[in-house]
């Protein structure tokens, strides 16, 4: 006499199911997941940028008191301008001495700090920083900055005067 066992699991047509489901779901999270990473790269752009502001400041006090300064820019960079990286743009620096470089604030997520001399502020010579353009997959909705028109966007050059003593 034959006896038969019942069979468990899940049918083709559950399975199938399942996977309608998990892809609909797939489909409202990428974006979601995307516009998140794009939001945390341009608030990571402008906590670059208010880093690099703070220490500028600090540096012309510095300057003024009489103080040993450090080269802006490698200090920014973690001491090493390879090891810190613009942004979503792994080919740059996150931090740039632009007359060094001789180049335009064009470069993605790249932070642009002009008027220093040999990488220190001189006293008497205003530093300009600006933002580059906005980080790389980013548009200026994410940032929660203003631009210069009021706009959400990178924000305006500052300018440090770092006066003369």
């Amino acid at each position: 006499m034959r006896t038969y066992r019942s069979q468990s699991g899940f049918t083709l047509m559950e399975l199938m199911i399942v996977a309608a489901v998990l892809a609909v779901l797939m489909m409202a999270a990428v974006p979601i997941y995307q516009d998140y990473v794009n939001t945390a790269r341009a608030n990571t752009h402008i906590d670059n940028f208010d880093e690099a502001k703070r220490l500028v400041a600090a540096e012309c006090a510095k300057s003024l008191a009489g103080g040993v300064e450090v080269n802006i820019v490698t200090e920014l960079n973690d001491g090493n301008p390879a090891s810190k990286r613009a942004v979503g743009n792994e080919n740059q620096p996150a931090f740039v001495d632009g007359a060094a470089t001789g180049t335009e604030a064009t470069d993605a997520g790249v932070i642009y700090i002009n008027g220093l001399a040999a990488g220190q502020v001189s006293p008497g010579t205003p530093i300009t920083i600006s933002a580059g353009a906005l980080a790389v997959g980013t548009t200026p909705a994410h940032y929660r900055t203003r631009d210069a028109a009021g706009a959400p966007g990178l924000p305006a050059n500052y300018q440090e005067p770092c006066p003369a003593g």
